[in-house]
């Protein structure tokens, strides 16, 4: 599949990624171990529902929690949400260690030979981000890893750090929120989803392209 817009492979000096939903199918886990954890805790109704309704919106896991939490069941301690948080990272790790990766993850070396930066830009947690790579054999295709919040950040110090120019870099993301940072970073930016409407939502929003999987990275570079 050729885009009509594609990106000069010549002019990409640096390529990231999103992670949940681009190179890990977890989105929909972490819904619904959210989910699970709200309804022991507090019999919270539509939890899934409700956390589905964040996803894309920038907010880090952890503030997702927190936020449906306050929503769902009610004011908590610091101690309470922290416990909780806990028990939550605890499941979605054992998400992770089963390495639930998409296809083709064997581009990213194709991609490295050929870039100064393969970056990774996720809100997941830091260390367990960087503890999930590890364990599924793809820490070593990167050279900068960053998770938490503020994508848009994230994007600037890549920028810095090569001294790079936002026509120099590409990012890879499944979600709105991906295109908007990109967008502001002024970054060029591919949708991934295998949803047309989400496709033409991702199009509308600034994506050069959309591709359903990584298998079609390749194809929109000329």
């Amino acid at each position: 599949m050729k885009c009509k817009h594609c990106v000069a492979k010549s002019e990409i000096k640096a390529v990231g990624f999103d992670f949940d939903g681009t190179l890990f199918l977890t989105e929909g886990e972490k819904s619904r171990i959210a989910a699970e954890t709200l309804q022991f805790v507090c019999k919270a109704k539509d939890a899934r529902k409700e956390y589905v309704k964040l996803v894309g919106t920038g907010l880090s896991t952890h503030d997702k929690f927190r936020k449906l939490y306050r929503k769902l069941c009610g004011r908590p301690t610091e101690e309470q949400i922290r416990a909780l948080e806990a028990v939550f990272d605890m499941q979605y790790k054992k998400q992770l260690n089963a390495c639930p990766l998409v296809q083709c993850t064997s581009v990213l070396k194709d991609i490295r030979k050929n870039v100064k930066s393969l970056f990774l830009v996720s809100l997941t947690d830091q260390k367990l981000l960087e503890e999930s790579l590890k364990h599924c054999g793809l820490y070593k295709h990167f050279t900068d890893i960053y998770g938490g919040s503020n994508k848009l950040a994230k994007f600037k110090s890549v920028l810095k750090k090569y001294k790079l120019k936002p026509h120099e870099v590409l990012y890879v993301g499944d979600a709105k929120n991906d295109a908007l940072q990109s967008m502001r970073a002024k970054i060029h930016f591919v949708g991934m989803t295998s949803k047309p409407d989400k496709a033409k939502v991702l199009q509308r929003m600034g994506a050069h392209t959309t591709i359903k999987n990584l298998c079609e990275f390749p194809t929109t570079l000329a």
